[in-house]
């Protein structure tokens, strides 16, 4: 799945109950999992079904039982796992048993920089769930996310204005969203 394809599949409320998403376009990333955390827990049902976890700090067994609690008055809950690059093969091996027999009111998301696409764990993911990459973009595509950007904060550029802006920042996001916000205050 692309970033673009879970965009959609946020807007028409069909998220995958088993997500994977890593690169290295952390700006874009987040914005997808605010997003998904958006749709999916309200905000007066996050102290009981939303449970970020670190992957340093927690154990497969752990993630494992939180993804096996229902939802407490909500159809989801929402199970966020960030670094998870730092999981021992252990615990990948234990989430390995979850993903074959996922609990349905369970969204479980795993967030990490990268992946070795070799692992077992990571085959069997991509069949039962969906790996979501964020690549970084190129020169030539931040015309484009400039002008979608700034659209959405309500203002517009002129052609040679883009230009100059787009060679005057660079293609780190983050630091793109940061001077668009600037610019319109």
């Amino acid at each position: 799945m692309k970033p673009a394809e879970l965009t959609k599949a946020i807007d028409s409320g069909h998220i995958p109950g088993l997500l994977f998403l890593y690169g290295e376009e952390s700006f874009l990333l987040e914005k997808s999992l605010r997003r998904i955390k958006d749709h999916l827990v309200p905000p007066e049902a996050q102290d009981f079904n939303l449970v970020v976890l670190n992957g340093r700090d927690v154990s497969g067994a752990g993630v494992v039982d939180h993804a096996r609690t229902l939802p407490v008055y909500a159809p989801h809950r929402l199970v966020m796992v960030r670094d998870s690059q730092h999981l021992k093969a252990e615990s990948l091996e234990t989430l390995r048993e979850y993903i074959k027999e996922p609990v349905p009111e369970t969204v479980l998301v795993f967030v990490a920089d990268k992946i070795d696409k070799r692992r077992k764990f990571f085959q069997e993911f991509s069949r039962k769930g969906e790996l979501v990459e964020f690549k970084g973009i190129y020169d030539n595509q931040l015309p484009s996310f400039v002008k979608t950007q700034s659209r959405e904060l309500g203002f517009s550029f002129t052609e040679d204005a883009l230009q100059r802006f787009c060679r005057k920042v660079g293609t780190n996001l983050a630091e793109v969203h940061g001077e668009l916000v600037k610019l319109k205050t």
